[in-house]
């Protein structure tokens, strides 16, 4: 019986992923942590709250921005957005130290029972030497990641609940007050 390989992988710092993936989520864990280290206003505006066809939120994420003709990657014809946070000339993320938790995963993923590799055409698999911490690092942000997720979907209609209350409890409040207002005027 054949050992599964073990999961190689070491960043080649091309901006593919953040070139070719879709929008980056964003979790609870994410705001969070920005919030406390001082970075939520770097990335607050280019996030995108997604909303259901009844207008729940069901999810955020950090929009990508659309490149013009010239901006064009030549390694690329595919290539027509990119993250936002992306430092185009070095390739490196402009939050590196800080970046979303999908981002510290990737290219790796849990789905609750397993660990899955998102991306295989990533360059950056089966290279570098991937030592026994830093496959725990990138396994704690997978599994992480699966975590804030789940929270992250239960919060954000909780979250959109309370402040559509409140915003019908303020929108009554000014009608109350206009209303008063009408009928002193017109007395």
């Amino acid at each position: 019986m054949s050992e599964a390989p073990k999961f190689i992988f070491e960043c080649q710092k091309t901006g593919r992923c953040c070139y070719l993936r879709d929008p980056i989520k964003i979790y609870d864990i994410d705001l969070a942590r920005w919030w406390t280290d001082g970075s939520f206003g770097t990335v607050f505006p280019h996030l995108k709250l997604h909303l259901t066809e009844a207008l729940v939120p069901n999810e955020i994420k950090i929009e990508k921005t659309i490149l013009q003709e010239n901006e064009k990657r030549p390694d690329e014809d595919k290539f027509d957005s990119v993250c936002p946070l992306l430092n185009r000339d070095t390739k490196e993320c402009t939050i590196y130290s800080t970046r979303p938790i999908t981002c510290k995963a990737f290219p790796l993923g849990y789905n609750g029972e397993n660990f899955i590799i998102r991306d295989l055409e990533c360059p950056g698999i089966d290279k570098g030497i991937m030592t026994t911490e830093r496959l725990k690092t990138v396994r704690t942000a997978a599994k992480r990641e699966y975590t804030s997720n789940n929270r992250t979907m239960t919060l954000l209609p909780a979250i959109h609940s309370l402040i559509m209350k409140e915003l019908t409890e303020l929108a009554m409040k000014e009608a109350e007050a206009q209303k008063r207002t009408d009928i002193s005027d017109s007395e």
